[in-house]
């Protein structure tokens, strides 16, 4: 494969497998279907595509015992190669399983949707749990997929480190799941329940379009008060804020608005709370439900847990 790139491309891919733990690996099935392998501290990027079978091919490679058709060129910071099969998701593992036994590397992120195919999120996904123990990040956007394939991402989904989960379902949806990473964010899901809620820990949270009540909200409160658990950042829509079926058997201190607290997320961005009510765990950790007219507006329920976040004096 490698004799078939360009003279720059095959040094640089020489190169990286010296210094293998600078890389990342990323799977893309979107619009395109690709595997790409980055260098950020060097800004170089190589990325392969499986693309379907189109006009006859000059060049051609050897993968698994198969000559593949290819062609390949640079774009911008992008070195690139196309490669050609009947099936574009079993190319996509092909070209993955090459890429990560040279760099003797595993898959990092996952960006999926339904775009090319229906069941193609649940094959990527099934292809890489099958090789590897877990990744660091994935993101699946999907309109057509079954209930079905979205049981099986959202079973598996504890692999992942940080999750995106954005689909459409049908009205009988149901998932069960665990899930203990770091992110987790999940949109338009109106199934989503207590019991599903009960089985999340991570450092921070967002759930769009949920039907939870307030008053699954207070044995969520309840609930964090007697675990250990790791929330930092909880934002929840729910069906209707109301303070006192939300603190209802919890003691509360509210704070006033002139009381500032700044904390960082993850992604180094800092933000102000100003007010809320202070609710303390068990062990004394405390936790700050946010409350103003744009989380009473938009039904958000918002906590923010400050030992577990990084503090800004």
């Amino acid at each position: 494969m490698l004799s078939m790139c360009s003279q720059r491309t095959r040094k640089w891919i020489s190169a990286l497998r010296v210094r293998r733990y600078d890389l990342s690996i990323t799977i893309q099935f979107h619009k395109t279907a690709f595997v790409q392998v980055v260098n950020k501290s060097a800004n170089e990027c190589f990325r392969s595509h499986a693309k379907s079978f189109a006009v006859p091919m000059i060049h051609s490679v050897r993968l698994e015992k198969s000559t593949i058709p290819m062609c390949f060129g640079k774009q911008g910071t992008i070195d690139w190669m196309n490669l050609y099969f009947d099936d574009r998701i079993e190319g996509l593992k092909i070209i993955a399983e090459y890429l990560c036994s040279l760099f003797e590397k595993d898959v990092s992120d996952l960006f999926l949707s339904s775009s090319l195919s229906p069941t193609g999120p649940q094959e990527v996904m099934k292809w890489v749990n099958e090789h590897q123990k877990g990744f660091h990040k994935i993101f699946i956007q999907c309109e057509n997929i079954s209930d079905t394939v979205a049981e099986y991402l959202f079973e598996n989904m504890h692999h992942g480190k940080i999750v995106l989960f954005n689909f459409k379902l049908t009205p009988k949806f149901k998932a069960h799941f665990n899930f203990d990473g770091d992110v987790l964010q999940l949109r338009q899901v109106f199934w989503f329940t207590l019991e599903n809620l009960m089985s999340i820990n991570c450092s921070k949270l967002i759930v769009k379009g949920s039907q939870l009540t307030i008053r699954d909200m207070n044995t969520f409160l309840k609930h964090w008060m007697s675990n250990d658990l790791k929330f930092g950042d909880v934002a929840i829509e729910i069906d209707a804020l109301n303070l006192e079926v939300l603190f209802n058997e919890i003691a509360v201190i509210e704070q006033n608005d002139d009381v500032r607290r700044f904390y960082k997320t993850i992604d180094d961005r800092t933000f102000a709370v100003f007010g809320g009510f202070d609710i303390q765990r068990n062990d004394g950790m405390t936790a700050t439900i946010v409350y103003n007219e744009n989380l009473i507006e938009t039904k958000a329920f918002w906590m923010i847990v400050w030992d577990n976040l990084c503090v800004v004096i």
